[in-house]
């Protein structure tokens, strides 16, 4: 059992208050040392904006919200995994854009206030390709960063998602980092169709599954370290059960 008492996923003990190093594979893009310090590149603010003056229309300024809870949560299970700090800012940052493709989505699908057909959930899922699309071509390497991110955050370490279908470790490694804290925040944020859960629901699904989520999607070494500290994330988005 592990020292503060949650059950793993996959055979892996949630990290408990010990924290490892996180040794990064060489070919990661983000390496220790890079000049990070200081204002986001210029890029990034841009397309920061990009994203503001496109949620304006969305109901509650639901992609910003999403885009900067993301963020946030990303740095703090890539802080927890032991990244170096630098590593631990640029993810923050690309995660930050990481639905950048749904700028270039239809109104009738971005704005629709139910769920999405079948068809229309086939363009949804294409944020993924425009997103990477979008950032791709620059040799900044929080923008390189971002581009892998904002492509492949959806794949699955099963080989269920999308848009490639990867699967493991063949899935870059930031992305299935960011994977789950995206999964978090969607559940806890609400829609016009759907409530925002409650933290506890949230974490539920992520250790259970509900029909749509698999715990068997994640990376379990990320998956049991956003597990371990479970707490934390509750205080960092808040506890009033709505997002």
């Amino acid at each position: 059992m592990p020292e503060d008492g949650l059950s793993g996923i996959g055979g892996i003990p949630v990290i408990g208050t010990h924290r490892p190093r996180f040794e990064a594979p060489a070919a990661t893009i983000t390496q220790p040392g890079l000049p990070l310090a200081g204002l986001p590149p210029a890029g990034l603010i841009c397309l920061s904006k990009a994203v503001q003056a496109r949620d304006s229309l969305t109901e509650g300024h639901a992609l910003s919200l999403h885009e900067e809870g993301v963020a946030r949560l990303s740095s703090m299970l890539a802080d927890r995994m032991g990244f170096g700090s630098a590593q631990v800012e640029a993810i923050g940052r690309a995660a930050g854009v990481h639905d950048i493709g749904k700028i270039a989505l239809p109104d009738s699908i971005l704005l629709k206030p139910g769920p999405l057909d079948a068809a229309q959930w086939a363009v949804l899922r294409n944020h993924t390709v425009l997103g990477g699309a979008i950032l791709s071509g620059h040799e900044e390497p929080v923008l390189r960063l971002a581009a892998t991110i904002a492509r492949w955050h959806h794949e699955a370490f099963d080989g269920s998602g999308y848009p490639d279908g990867l699967a493991g470790e063949a899935i870059p490694l930031e992305a299935r980092l960011v994977a789950v804290a995206d999964v978090y925040d969607a559940l806890r944020q609400g829609r016009p169709y759907k409530r925002g859960l409650s933290h506890d629901e949230a974490m539920h699904i992520l250790r259970n599954g509900d029909g749509r989520t698999s715990p068997g999607q994640f990376d379990p070494q990320f998956l049991n370290a956003f597990l371990g500290i479970e707490r934390e994330v509750e205080r960092l988005w808040g506890d009033d059960g709505e997002g």
